[in-house]
């Protein structure tokens, strides 16, 4: 399954979506890290408003010790997301604009 991981350029907020829209995010408060794994997948626009969406259904939670989001954290999502699952990573974006397709949403 295709996943891709959008980390912010300060590095605090890391982004994981599957191709069927499944999302975890990362965290970093620079004690912790948090990880979100949101129950509710993205079944609409990729937009500012997804989040209020995800947040609707049950999100768990986990903490993880660093000062930095790392591969380990990554790789935690995944397992979470899609367990016992061939994964291939690509673009971010290009994966958005495939659930924008799927959903029958325009590119962004």
């Amino acid at each position: 399954m295709n996943y891709a991981v959008d980390i912010s350029n300060d590095e605090k907020h890391a982004v994981i979506v599957t191709e069927d829209g499944s999302v975890c995010t990362i965290t970093n408060d620079g004690a912790i890290c948090m990880i979100r794994m949101f129950q509710h997948k993205i079944e609409t626009e990729y937009n500012d408003d997804i989040w209020e969406l995800l947040s609707q259904g049950r999100v768990y939670l986990r903490r993880m010790p660093g000062t930095k989001i790392d591969e380990s954290m990554i790789d935690y999502c995944l397992d979470w997301l899609i367990p016992f699952t061939d994964s291939i990573e690509i673009e971010f974006y290009d994966l958005i604009n495939e659930l924008n397709k799927k959903n029958n949403m325009n590119d962004i």
